[in-house]
């Protein structure tokens, strides 16, 4: 049993990342859940698109199980020996329940912002796998929903808005969140 892991979620463009990058900063080692479907695509010589990736990810749900990703993120943590850590990207109560039987202290943190901030921020970060119109950002952010990604925001234990703020005010209160996930409660 290890003893505490941070879980985060959001909707595209929330603020996971930040929040990762300032765990990460804090010295607080991460597991990407997203790096496992990039492994996988790397592992069949698969290219990175967005669309190859969420089909890669919804197959490996269809054949091993809806939490296979995070049973693999769970050998990971193993492999490395943490006992702490921030796991980014849960979709489901299904890959929350899997890092509860594992952990003795799980505490689930997710990230909002509204939709027309989130657009923006996707539209300007310009990764590859980001939409470009409205249209594919709402057919993104319903497919990320029908994976059960809004029931998290019922079971977080921790909800931080990201709107309205300044990107060092967003990090200040991820740090705050962190550390009282860490000292306090």
């Amino acid at each position: 049993m290890y003893r505490l892991a941070i879980c985060v979620a959001g909707m595209p463009g929330a603020g996971k990342s930040m929040f990762v990058n300032v765990a990460r900063t804090m010295g607080i080692p991460v597991v990407v859940m997203g790096d496992v479907v990039r492994e996988e695509a790397e592992k069949l010589g698969l290219p990175k698109t967005r669309s190859v990736l969420s089909k890669l990810a919804s197959n490996l749900r269809k054949t091993y199980g809806i939490d296979i990703i995070a049973r693999i993120c769970i050998r990971k943590i193993k492999d490395r020996g943490y006992n702490i850590v921030v796991i980014d990207g849960l979709r489901s109560i299904a890959e929350l329940n899997v890092f509860k039987k594992h952990f003795d202290k799980v505490k689930l943190v997710f990230i909002h912002s509204p939709p027309g901030v989130r657009f923006r921020r996707l539209l300007n970060r310009r990764r590859s796998d980001d939409p470009t119109t409205w249209e594919s950002f709402v057919k993104r952010d319903i497919e990320e929903l029908r994976k059960g990604l809004g029931a998290l925001y019922y079971q977080a234990d921790i909800i931080i808005p990201n709107v309205n703020i300044t990107l060092e005010e967003f990090k200040n209160l991820c740090s705050k969140t962190i550390r009282a996930i860490l000292y306090g409660d």
